[in-house]
């Protein structure tokens, strides 16, 4: 059986390979001084999908309300969908040669997803949110998206950065080592204000003066290209930092 049919389709692959598995631990506080709980699931991807969430969302729900005569959850700490996205990420491009497995680690400030494998292109960190993407593992990725399990392309980073700010959660940090990639998402909901991607952090100031800007303003600020300058414009738009308003040479774009 292949790696895509065995990840995807055998009710436990870590049979097949070792490391096909994630392993999930709860640390008291934040560090790893002392664990609260461990879990290992071995499962097609779909179905440890729903298992890694299913054993998360007790952990971050910091609150309830009342519908009828039930208590159900309020909200959750960090988005779920930027939590699925990041799973989705971890397990769909890591590299299934590695013997390691996905880990997921729950502390009291934050959620670390350590996947094995670095990014399968050539993305430097400040471009993620962009669309950009590559396979490691095509055939998963392609049939990941006839089950369902990947609904668009390109967007899973995209997804994270966006959930989190809209939740006002701080900007996920994303480190790729040397064949690792490591995903936190931090759980201080509403504490602090979400930072600018690194590549726009340059407009900062003008985002704690509030003041709205123009593409004039960012080009000479960041020293960058025309088309840059839109592009870097727009993601911002499309993470919910900016909303435009006119049009053409009037246009401006104000903070949220």
């Amino acid at each position: 059986m292949t790696v895509a049919g065995v990840a995807l389709f055998h009710p436990t692959p870590n049979r097949v390979f070792p490391a096909a598995e994630v392993l999930f631990t709860e640390f008291r506080g934040n560090s790893m001084d002392t664990v609260l709980r461990t879990i290992d699931i071995s499962a097609p991807l779909s179905s440890m999908i729903v298992q890694i969430l299913g054993v998360l969302e007790p952990g971050l729900t910091p609150g309830t309300k009342r519908t009828g005569p039930k208590l159900v959850a309020s909200e959750f700490e960090i988005p779920m969908l930027a939590i699925r996205e990041a799973l989705v990420n971890a397990l769909i491009h890591r590299r299934y040669s590695a013997s390691a497995p996905v880990k997921v680690a729950l502390f009291q400030d934050r959620l670390e997803i350590f996947s094995p494998g670095n990014f399968p292109g050539p993305i430097a960190i400040e471009e993620l949110g962009n669309g950009v993407s590559y396979y490691r593992n095509p055939t998963i990725a392609s049939l990941a998206r006839r089950v369902g399990l990947v609904e668009r392309r390109g967007l899973g980073f995209y997804n994270i950065l966006k959930s989190c700010n809209e939740n006002r959660n701080p900007v996920p940090d994303i480190v790729e080592g040397g064949d690792f990639v490591k995903v936190t998402l931090y759980r201080s909901r509403g504490k602090q204000q979400s930072r600018l991607p690194e590549s726009l952090a340059g407009l900062e100031h003008f985002r704690e003066q509030r003041t709205p800007i123009t593409t004039t303003m960012v080009r000479q600020e960041l020293e960058v290209s025309a088309g840059t300058t839109r592009e870097r414009i727009q993601r911002l738009v499309a993470l919910g930092f900016l909303e435009e308003r006119g049009r053409g040479r009037a246009t401006k774009y104000v903070w949220k």
